[in-house]
């Protein structure tokens, strides 16, 4: 048992992480559990365990328990993936509802996933992703919430 021990710690320090977590304790002389932290918020923050479907983003919002009156850089960060374009669904909204009605389901979704996720939107958010000017969006904001 103790033999099975030793041959894992030694198979984890062999390891990239091991060598990354290694390099924080030595070269940064850091303790072996802020190394440790930093190594799960690298693997989160860069490593990605999934593929983004085509007509997808990943960006980086506001998380959802954040509350408004703070600086932005002192707010919490949430990658979220927004749906952008959901290929033959939008295109039927299209043809039914027009540019405004599709536009309207796009805030509504993008809206949605993202507080699904963890995070929340601003205006200048979903302007960005759906590239159209902040006041068309703030006014189709509350129409889609209501609806």
């Amino acid at each position: 048992m103790e033999l099975r021990r030793t041959e894992i710690a030694r198979r984890q320090i062999k390891s990239s992480e091991g060598e990354f977590i290694w390099e924080l304790k030595n070269s940064y002389e850091l303790s072996p559990k802020l190394s440790e932290q930093i190594l799960i918020t690298a693997k989160e923050s860069l490593l990605r365990q999934y593929h983004l479907r085509e007509g997808q983003i990943e960006v980086t919002v506001i998380g959802i328990e954040e509350r408004s009156g703070k600086v932005i850089e002192k707010m919490q960060k949430k990658k979220v993936r927004l749906t952008i374009d959901n290929g033959m669904e939008d295109i039927e909204v299209l043809k039914e509802y027009g540019r405004i009605g599709l536009r309207e389901i796009k805030i509504q979704r993008i809206t949605e996933e993202a507080i699904e996720q963890g995070g929340v939107l601003s205006q200048e958010d979903i302007s960005k992703y759906l590239s159209v000017d902040v006041a068309p969006s703030s006014v189709e904001i509350p129409r889609t919430m209501f609806n």
